[in-house]
C-alpha cells in the first residue's frame, strides 16, 4: 500500500463541503507519471490549500483508493461544489472512499513545518501540485498525527489498522518490532506488560500479539496510545491462531526470558508457528548444563567477518552472549563506530556469520567466561571458531603455555647467556610472561614474518606456542627500559626468530627478514 497526498484549492472548490456531504468522491489525477503507481486500496490524505485564508492549509480528511485512474466527466452532482462552470469537462481521476474528515482542525501545515520527522515534506517545498506520493519514511508519522488527534469509531479501526493477511507480513513485523525496541525506550519499557509472545525460529524473531498481528505496525506508532485506540490484542491473538500453536517448552521459555531481560510477566505464552513444532521440539530438547544452544545458522559472509581483528570479535561474543548487549552497543563500545552509524549492522555480520542470530543474545548472561568456553567446547567442532576467539580473552590456559615455554627455554640455556649483557637485556624483555601475553593477545599466534602457526603443523603440542622478538636493535637496550608489547614486540616462529638473532652483532630487522623470505618466494 502506497501513502499519497492530493490537494484542492478551497478559492475554486469546496473541498470541505465536497468531504462531508459524500461518502465517495473523486479526485484529478494532473500528475499523470503517478497513472501507474497508483493502485486499489492505497491511502489517500486530502490536503486543502490555504487559498484566502494564510495558514489555515493541511489535512482535512483520509481516503482511500477504490478505483484505478480512468476519464471522469464532471456531472450536475459533482459540479455543484464548483465556484466555476466545469460540467461536461472530462480529466483523469480515481475514485476515494471517505474515511475520515476533520476539516476544522485536522493537521495544519505550520505545524509540520515544525514536525521532526515531517518538514521536509514534499508539498511543504512544491506547493502547486496536485498528487503527491509520500515516502514511506513519512507514511507512517504522517498517519500517527491524524490517527492521534482524529477519533475513529470502535467497529471501524479495521480501517485503520487491517489484521495481517501472511506470514510474511508477520515476520516484516517481527523485524520491525526488534529495530524499535532499541531504538524506543517507551517501547522496551513495555516489555513486561505483554501476555501473548510469537516466536519464529527460522528468523530467530521474538516479539508480542499486538504488535504483529495488524499490518505496517510501527514502535514509534505503538507508544502513541492515542494512535492505536481501539485496537485489541485479543483480536490480534485469535487472529494468529491460523499459523501460531502455544507451547510450554520449558527451553524454549527459559530462552525468551533470557532474551527478554527478565522482564516477562508470570502468566506469559509463547507462541510457535504449527509448520516449526517438530524444529523446536528438536532444538529445544537438550541442555548444556543449564543452557539450550538454538541450532547455529552461519551466513557464510565472511569479507565482513574478516574485516575485524580477533580481539575485536571476541569482545562482540563475550558482549552479545553474556552481557545481553544489543548489535548497536557493540558497534559503539566494541567495534569503536562511535556515530553509530552502521545501526548495529557490523558486530551483527560477525555474529551471523557465526551462526549466532538473536536467539544466542544473553544466553549466558551472568555466567563466567571460562564457563562459557566450557559448554561450547562439550558442545563440538561447529563452535570451534567461537571458542578460538573467546580463549583470547580467557588469560588462564594462555598464562600455562607461556609460563611453561619460557621454563622449558632457560632450561634448554642453562646459564649459556651469563656474560652477555646486551643479550641478556633482550632476551629479558622478550622473555617476560606478562610481555609476552600482551604481545600475543595483541598480534596473534602466527609468525609475523612467513606466517607460520605452530598448532596448525603441530596440533595440540603447538598451541598457544610462538616466540616473541624485541623489534628495537638489541645493542639499545643496555639497560631496562619500558616495554609496550603493542609497538615493541612481535610474535615470529622459532625458524625465523634465530634468523633474526644468528648474528648479534649485526641483528636483523624484522621488516629486513620479510624482503630476504619475499626475494626467495620471487625466485
Amino acid at each position: 500500500m502506497k501513502t499519497w497526498i492530493f490537494q484542492g484549492n478551497p478559492t475554486k472548490f469546496n473541498v470541505d463541503d465536497y468531504l462531508l456531504q459524500n461518502d465517495y468522491i473523486w479526485w484529478s489525477i494532473r500528475q499523470e507519471h503517478f497513472v501507474n503507481d497508483i493502485n486499489l486500496d492505497d491511502e489517500v490524505f486530502i490536503w486543502r490549500s490555504d487559498g484566502e485564508n494564510k495558514g489555515s492549509g493541511g489535512v482535512v480528511a483520509r481516503t482511500k483508493v477504490v478505483t484505478l485512474p480512468q476519464e471522469y466527466t464532471n456531472d450536475e452532482e459533482s459540479s455543484k461544489y464548483w465556484y466555476e462552470d466545469v460540467s461536461g469537462n472530462s480529466y483523469l481521476a480515481v475514485e476515494l472512499e471517505v474515511l475520515e474528515v476533520d476539516e476544522v482542525h485536522g493537521i495544519n501545515r505550520l505545524e509540520l513545518q515544525e514536525h521532526e520527522m515531517l518538514s521536509d515534506l514534499l508539498i511543504l517545498r512544491l506547493r502547486q501540485n496536485t498528487n503527491y506520493l509520500v515516502a514511506d519514511e513519512h507514511a507512517s508519522f504522517l498517519r500517527q498525527l491524524w490517527y492521534s488527534r482524529v477519533p475513529v469509531n470502535p467497529e471501524e479501526i479495521d480501517t485503520r489498522f487491517p489484521l495481517v493477511t501472511s506470514v510474511e507480513e508477520v515476520i516484516e513485523n517481527m523485524k520491525r518490532f526488534e529495530k524499535d525496541v532499541e531504538q524506543f525506550d517507551k517501547l522496551y519499557k513495555q516489555i513486561s506488560s505483554f501476555q501473548q509472545w510469537y516466536y519464529i525460529h527460522e528468523e530467530q524473531l521474538l516479539a508480542p500479539s499486538k504488535f504483529i498481528g495488524y499490518r505496517g505496525m510501527k514502535g514509534h506508532m505503538y507508544i502513541d496510545k492515542d494512535a492505536i485506540a481501539w485496537t485489541d490484542g485479543r483480536a490480534t491473538v485469535k487472529h494468529l491462531k491460523q499459523w501460531f500453536v502455544p507451547t510450554v517448552n520449558p527451553l524454549l521459555r527459559k530462552y525468551v526470558e533470557q532474551n527478554l531481560d527478565g522482564r516477562t510477566r508470570k502468566d506469559y505464552t509463547v507462541n510457535i508457528l504449527k509448520s516449526e513444532v517438530d524444529a523446536i521440539d528438536n532444538v529445544y530438547s537438550q541442555e548444556t548444563g543449564d543452557y539450550s544452544l538454538p541450532l547455529l545458522q552461519p551466513s557464510g559472509r565472511i569479507r565482513e567477518y574478516n574485516f575485524y581483528s580477533d580481539e575485536l570479535k571476541a569482545g562482540v561474543i563475550f558482549e552479545h552472549l553474556v552481557n545481553n548487549e544489543t548489535h548497536r552497543w557493540l558497534d559503539i563500545n566494541v567495534l569503536g563506530i562511535a556515530d553509530g552509524s552502521t545501526k548495529g549492522r557490523s558486530s551483527a555480520n560477525i555474529l551471523y556469520y557465526l551462526g549466532m542470530k538473536a536467539d544466542y543474545r544473553g544466553i549466558f548472561q551472568g555466567e563466567e567466561l571460562s564457563d562459557m568456553i566450557q559448554v561450547l567446547k562439550i558442545k563440538g567442532e561447529s563452535y570451534s571458531e567461537a571458542v578460538r576467539l573467546l580463549k583470547l580473552l580467557d588469560d588462564t590456559e594462555l598464562d600455562r603455555s607461556i609460563d611453561s615455554d619460557l621454563e622449558a627455554e632457560q632450561a634448554e640455556e642453562g646459564n649459556g647467556i651469563e656474560g652477555h649483557v646486551k643479550y641478556y637485556y633482550g632476551k629479558r624483555y622478550e622473555r617476560d610472561s606478562k610481555n609476552r601475553k600482551l604481545a600475543i593477545k595483541k598480534h596473534g599466534l602466527n609468525c609475523y614474518a612467513c606466517g607460520f602457526n605452530f598448532e596448525e603443523v603441530y596440533g595440540e603440542r603447538g598451541k598457544d606456542f610462538i616466540e616473541v622478538h624485541h623489534i628495537k636493535p638489541l645493542s639499545t637496550l643496555g639497560e631496562a627500559v619500558e616495554i609496550n608489547p603493542d609497538t615493541d614486540l612481535v610474535p615470529l616462529c622459532a625458524n625465523c626468530h634465530r634468523m633474526v638473532h644468528r648474528r648479534k652483532n649485526d641483528v636483523l630487522s624484522v621488516d629486513e627478514l620479510n624482503r630476504t623470505i619475499n626475494i626467495k618466494k620471487i625466485f
